[in-house]
């Protein structure tokens, strides 16, 4: 059985143990995936993924971080960072590198997840312009326009409080 062989039962198993909400069960399988593939950059990067479904912050951190040294061209890396990064309150961190995210791979999920780190920054105008490309991009999805509705009434909000405050309108 050839190295491909071999990794595949496991990779696949882990997979599907994530796709059933059974992340804790797909981590020893990308743990034998990683250790027969050491430079490649998914079994980190899936592993990551894993581990914040387990919320595992530290971990899904480390595992990301390593898959960015594999490849610093993988996007979903930089998102399952971000995502633990965010899960800290490490909001900064967290928006560059879902910026960085969005620059290699502009998709939905980049989009709408770097928009709702602005909105937690209180970035409403930031957040509406990448709610807006994730309508684009998937007009079918009712929660984005729940997420951007959102920001525009906390915007609104902002910009009343700011007139009240400059005493042009009570």
């Amino acid at each position: 059985m050839t190295g491909v062989q071999t990794c595949a039962l496991p990779i696949l198993r882990a997979r599907s143990n994530v796709a059933i909400y059974k992340a804790a069960a797909a981590i020893p399988d990308f743990n034998k995936v990683a250790a027969m593939r050491p430079k490649d950059a998914i079994p980190p990067m899936e592993r990551a993924f894993a581990y914040l479904d387990q919320k595992q912050w530290d971990r899904a951190l480390d595992d990301a971080t390593k898959a960015i040294t594999l490849d610093p061209k993988l996007a979903r890396a930089y998102n399952a960072r971000a995502t633990a990064y965010r899960a800290k309150q490490e909001l900064q961190k967290a928006l560059d590198d879902f910026n960085k995210a969005v620059e290699l791979d502009q998709n939905l999920d980049n989009y709408f997840q770097r928009a709702s780190t602005l909105q937690l920054l209180n970035r409403h105008k930031d957040a509406i312009a990448d709610f807006d490309q994730a309508v684009t991009l998937a007009p079918d999805q009712p929660h984005t326009y729940f997420a951007r509705a959102q920001s525009k009434v906390a915007r609104s909000e902002e910009h009343t409080s700011e007139l009240q405050s400059r005493g042009l309108i009570s």
